[in-house]
């Protein structure tokens, strides 16, 4: 938006825009939680949130190009590798 934008207006579009995104979290199919959207109920994510997600999302191709040539699809083998490379602190 441009800076000729009130910044109330540019409020409500951005708090219009995460709910929509939070409402299309549904959408998924994950089964350990079936509606991820009921997790911002009470408060909405910030933009942290949001810059994680955009970083992990980058990084698909990688995984994806990992997983498909090096690790022919095996998922447990890929799995063992990235829990080598990334360990939880």
């Amino acid at each position: 938006m441009s800076d000729s934008v009130p910044a109330e207006q540019k409020k409500q579009r951005k708090e219009s825009e995460i709910k929509a995104i939070v409402a299309n979290m549904d959408t998924l199919d994950l089964k350990l939680n079936p509606t991820p959207s009921k997790r911002y109920s009470d408060k909405l994510p910030n933009n942290t949130y949001f810059m994680l997600y955009r970083n992990y999302q980058s990084r698909q191709p990688v995984f994806k190009e990992e997983f498909g040539n090096k690790y022919h699809g095996d998922l447990k083998s890929y799995i063992k590798y990235l829990s080598e490379k990334y360990p939880i602190l």
